[in-house]
C-alpha cells in the first residue's frame, strides 16, 4: 500500500511540474494561480482590515452605550441617596432610633411608631423603584414598610453600612425576590451612629435601563458589584452569579476592553466603572457578532474572484493561443532542422515582439549557414598552420641538439667554462620552445633566470652580482612563463648601464598580504617618474627608453590578462638610488 502511495505521489509531482508543461498551459496555470493568490490576498486584507475597523467602532460605540447606562443608573442612585436624607434627617426618626419606642419626649408612645412608619411609607411611595424600606435602631428598635422584617441583625447591617462612611452601600442581589438591597448608616447630630437604613430596589427597574439600550447593541450587559457578583443583567438567569475569575482579573479601574474566550467562543469584554459606587458595567460581545459583516464582505470578494477566474480562463486561452502559435511553429522548425540543409523561414507579420523574434530567427538561419562555411574553412586553415608549426619546431630542436653536442665536445677538450655557457644556453632554449606551457612554476622561472645570468656574467665579467632569497613556500606557485627574465635583463642592460663593477641585483620572493610578491632590485642609475610612466606605456618614450617600455609593459599586460587588474608590476625608483620591480601574483599552484 505504501509503495502505491509513493508511486502516485511521484506521478503527481512529475505531472504537475511546470517544466513538463507546454507554454500555453504554463501561462494559463500561472495566471490562474496569480488571480487566486491576488483574490485571496485582497480578501484577507479586506477581511482583517474590516474586522479591525468594525471592532474599533463597536468598542467605541459600546463604551458610549455603557457610559449612557452608567449615567442613567448613577443618576437613579444619586436620587435615591438624596431621598434618604429626608428620612435620617427627620427628628422623629432620629429620636426614636436613639431613645426607643418608650421615649420620654412623647406622652403617647404609639405616636413615634406611627410617625416613623409614615415617613418610611412616604419615602417608599415617592419612588416606583423602591420595593420596601426598613430602619433598625441601635437600641433594637425595628420599623418597616412591609413584613416580615429582614433577616439581617443590626450588627450585620451596621458592619456593611460602615464601609460606606455615610453613603449608600449596595449589597448582593436577592435572586429569588429580584431585589437589590442597599444600606446606609444613620448618625445623630453628634455624628454618632444610632441606626441603619435598609431599602430594597427592584432589579427590574435597573434591568429596564439596560433593556432600553440593549436594542442598540449585540451581546450581554452585566452590572457587577465589588465582589464580582452580577447584581443586574439583561439575562435574568445570571442574577447573583459570579463572573469568571480570569475575566474579573482583567477588568481594570478605568474604562477599557480586552479579548478573551468565554463559553468556548472568542469575545470582546468592554467595561465602564460607576462614578457613584463600586459597580462595573460590563458588556460581552461574541467576536462572530462583530465580524459577520466582514465575513460577508470577504465571501463576496471570493465569489467575485471565482467568477472573474471563470471568465478569465477562456480569454486567457485565446490570448495564449495567439502568442504561442508562431512560437510553436518556430519550435517545430527548429526540431526538424538539419545542419547545411536548414533553410526554414517563418512568415509572421506584425510589429510585436514575436515579429521581431521571427525576423531574428530567419536572420539567424542565414547567419548559421554562413558561419558553418566559415568555421569549416577556418578549421582547414588551422590544420595547415599546425602542420607548419610542427615543421617550424624541427629547426629549434636541431639547434638544441647541436648545442648539446658542442657542450659535450667542450667538456671533452677541458673547456669547462665554455661548456657551462653552452649548457645554460641550451636550457634556456629548451625552456623557451616548450609551447604547451604558458604557465610555469616560480622554481622553473628562477632556474631560467639563473641560466640567463650565467651567460650575462660571462659576457660582462665582474660588472654585477646576483643574489637570490626565495621562500620555499612559493616555489610551487604559478607564474606566467618568461616573467622574471625580461625584468632582470632590464636591470642589467639599463639599470646597471655605466657601472664597470659593484653592480648588485637582488631577487627576493615571499608571501605579502595573501599574495605572492617577487622583487627584482638593483643599485643602478634608477628611473624618473616620467620613465616609470613610459615603462607602462603612458607616455611617449625616447629611442633609448623604447626597449625598456616594451619589455616591462609586455610583462605587466600578460599578468593582468591572466589574473586581473589587481595584479601585475609595481615600480619604485629614484634617480641615482636604483630601482625595485615588484611582481604581484595570486597564490595559485
Amino acid at each position: 500500500m505504501r509503495w502505491i502511495r509513493l508511486r502516485l505521489y511521484a506521478w503527481m509531482k512529475k505531472s504537475l511540474a511546470l517544466s513538463n508543461l507546454k507554454i500555453k498551459t504554463k501561462l494559463m496555470v500561472t495566471n490562474s494561480i496569480l488571480i487566486c493568490l491576488l483574490v485571496a490576498a485582497i480578501g484577507t486584507f479586506v477581511y482583517y482590515h474590516s474586522v479591525r475597523i468594525i471592532r474599533d467602532k463597536s468598542i467605541n460605540y459600546t463604551l458610549g452605550i455603557l457610559e449612557q447606562i452608567r449615567n442613567n443608573i448613577d443618576i437613579t442612585q444619586e436620587q435615591i441617596n438624596q431621598a434618604t436624607y429626608i428620612v435620617f434627617s427627620n427628628r422623629t426618626v432620629l429620636n426614636t432610633l436613639q431613645y426607643g419606642k418608650s421615649s420620654l419626649i412623647w406622652n403617647d408612645p404609639v405616636q413615634p411608631v406611627t410617625g416613623v412608619e409614615r415617613i418610611l411609607s412616604d419615602f417608599m411611595l415617592s419612588r416606583q423603584d423602591i420595593e420596601s424600606v426598613f430602619l433598625l435602631g441601635k437600641n433594637h428598635t425595628h420599623f418597616g414598610t412591609s413584613y416580615p422584617l429582614p433577616d439581617f441583625t443590626y450588627t450585620e447591617l451596621y458592619q456593611k453600612a460602615k464601609i460606606g462612611d455615610g453613603r449608600l452601600v449596595w449589597l448582593d442581589v436577592d435572586k429569588e425576590r429580584e431585589l437589590i438591597p442597599a444600606v446606609r448608616l444613620i448618625n445623630n447630630v453628634n455624628i454618632q451612629p444610632v441606626g441603619v437604613m435598609l431599602f430594597n430596589i427592584r432589579e427590574s427597574s435597573i434591568r429596564k435601563v439596560l433593556s432600553e439600550q440593549m436594542s442598540k447593541m449585540n451581546g450581554q450587559v452585566y452590572i457587577l458589584n465589588r465582589n464580582g457578583n452580577i447584581v443586574s443583567s439583561s439575562d435574568q438567569k445570571l442574577l447573583g452569579t459570579r463572573l469568571d475569575t480570569r475575566i474579573l482579573k482583567q477588568i481594570g479601574p478605568q474604562e477599557g476592553f480586552f479579548i478573551n474566550t468565554i463559553d468556548k467562543q472568542q469575545s470582546i469584554v468592554i467595561y465602564y466603572p460607576s462614578r457613584f459606587n463600586d459597580w462595573k458595567f460590563v458588556s460581552v460581545i461574541p467576536m462572530h457578532e462583530i465580524t459577520k459583516d466582514a465575513v460577508n464582505t470577504r465571501n463576496i470578494i471570493i465569489m467575485a474572484g471565482l467568477i472573474s477566474l471563470l471568465i478569465f480562463i477562456p480569454l486567457s486561452y485565446l490570448v495564449a493561443n495567439e502568442i504561442i502559435t508562431p512560437l510553436h511553429q518556430m519550435a517545430t522548425l527548429m526540431k526538424t532542422a538539419r545542419i547545411k540543409d536548414w533553410s526554414p523561414k517563418i512568415d509572421y507579420r506584425g510589429n510585436d515582439e514575436i515579429a521581431y523574434l521571427s525576423e531574428a530567427f530567419n536572420d539567424m538561419v542565414l547567419r548559421i549557414n554562413s558561419l558553418i562555411d566559415e568555421v569549416y574553412e577556418q578549421k582547414l586553415r588551422r590544420n595547415q598552420q599546425e602542420l607548419k608549426a610542427l615543421q617550424a619546431q624541427i629547426n629549434p630542436h636541431f639547434l638544441y641538439n647541436t648545442l648539446e653536442t658542442i657542450n659535450w665536445m667542450a667538456r671533452s677538450k677541458g673547456a669547462v667554462e665554455v661548456a657551462e655557457i653552452i649548457k645554460a644556453l641550451s636550457n634556456m632554449m629548451r625552456y623557451s620552445i616548450s609551447y604547451n606551457e604558458d604557465i610555469t612554476t616560480i622554481e622553473k622561472e628562477i632556474d631560467h633566470v639563473k641560466n640567463y645570468c650565467l651567460i650575462q656574467a660571462a659576457r660582462y665579467g665582474n660588472k654585477f652580482q646576483v643574489t637570490y632569497q626565495i621562500e620555499d613556500e612559493i616555489l610551487d606557485c604559478n607564474i606566467p612563463k618568461l616573467t622574471l627574465q625580461p625584468i632582470v635583463e632590464n636591470a642589467i642592460m639599463h639599470g646597471l648601464k655605466g657601472k664597470t663593477n659593484g653592480g648588485l641585483i637582488a631577487i627576493k620572493g615571499g608571501i605579502v598580504q595573501d599574495n605572492v610578491v617577487l622583487t627584482v632590485s638593483d643599485n643602478g642609475a634608477g628611473m624618473t617618474d616620467e620613465q616609470i610612466e613610459m615603462a607602462f606605456g603612458k607616455g611617449q618614450p625616447s629611442n633609448k627608453d623604447k626597449h625598456v617600455g616594451i619589455g616591462i609593459q609586455n610583462v605587466h599586460h600578460r599578468i593582468c590578462l591572466n589574473y586581473g587588474e589587481n595584479y601585475g608590476l609595481r615600480i619604485s625608483s629614484k634617480p641615482g638610488e636604483g630601482s625595485a620591480f615588484e611582481i604581484w601574483l595570486p597564490i595559485l599552484g
